[in-house]
């Protein structure tokens, strides 16, 4: 398969969805209006993730270990909800007409200074832990995953948690 064929193609296509930028009405900012369901529909999908990680039986750590289909399948689903909080934060920076970040953290960061998320920090982490995976994921400890996979995923629960708690007191906002 031809991958730059396929990924121009996709970027044609995404440069011919994409919404006209707004100019600044002095609205408040994160009006449902602008972003045309977007954010409710990966949102949507993220809960959707959450909810099968946590119907996954992992069982104990050392059948966690010992379970290779498992394994794979959490580690892909982690960085699936992961890929969905960078694509939420550049699709609010895009929204807002604010430059893109150079990086995901960065873009966590100026999502934070809107005031959208409380804490670009309490999320970094989950940013270097996708890019592990991408990147290193010959290395992946099954521990690491066990215990994101116990312990951590109320993290994505928060992030949600305030996305929609900004969309819902700025669309009250506009009212």
């Amino acid at each position: 398969m031809d991958y730059e064929r396929v990924a121009g193609r996709k970027s044609l296509v995404l440069a011919a969805n994409a919404p006209e930028p707004f100019p600044d009405t002095g609205e408040p900012s994160m009006n449902p209006e602008r972003y045309n369901g977007v954010i409710q529909k990966k949102l949507s999908y993220l809960k959707d993730q959450l909810r099968h990680l946590r119907s996954w039986d992992a069982g104990t750590l050392d059948e966690f270990r010992e379970n290779i289909l498992l394994r794979r399948a959490v580690e892909r689903e982690l960085q699936v909800c992961v890929e969905v909080i960078i694509d939420l934060c550049e699709h609010i920076l895009a929204v807002e007409n604010m430059s893109p970040a150079e990086s995901s953290v960065g873009s966590l960061e100026k999502v934070a200074e809107l005031g959208i998320i409380k804490d670009a920090d309490t999320y970094a982490p989950m940013i270097r832990f996708r890019n592990f995976v991408v990147h290193r994921y010959e290395q992946v400890d099954p521990d690491i995953l066990y215990d994101i996979l116990e312990n951590k995923l109320s993290d994505f629960d928060t992030f949600v948690a305030e996305l929609e708690t900004a969309v819902e007191s700025r669309s009250h906002e506009s009212e």
